[in-house]
């Protein structure tokens, strides 16, 4: 239950793809141009993506450079840094 998802985001910093429950907030930093996202307590779907990555290395490279580029748009330190100072400017 990490809807925060700080280890989801570095390995999608380092181009890993993932595979996750759409559970919580998981939606709202992964799409399915990034990674996959399969039902809650589904098995069966894990191992189906595991399985895609799997059998299409180029859809694993395509949505590998996505992951990484999304991490590095929404969350790089410029940004939540910034942000989270800005915070106790206010």
């Amino acid at each position: 239950m990490d809807t925060q998802g700080v280890s989801r985001d570095e390995a999608m910093s380092s181009g890993l793809v993932p595979i996750t429950t759409n559970t919580a907030a998981i939606s709202e930093f992964l799409s399915k141009e990034e990674g996959f996202l399969c039902p809650p307590e589904d098995a069966t779907a894990l191992s189906a993506a595991v399985e895609h990555l799997f059998q299409n290395p180029e859809d694993f490279l395509k949505k590998s450079e996505a992951a990484n580029k999304r991490v590095a748009y929404t969350l790089a330190v410029d940004k939540t840094i910034t942000r989270e100072l800005n915070l106790f400017t206010r």
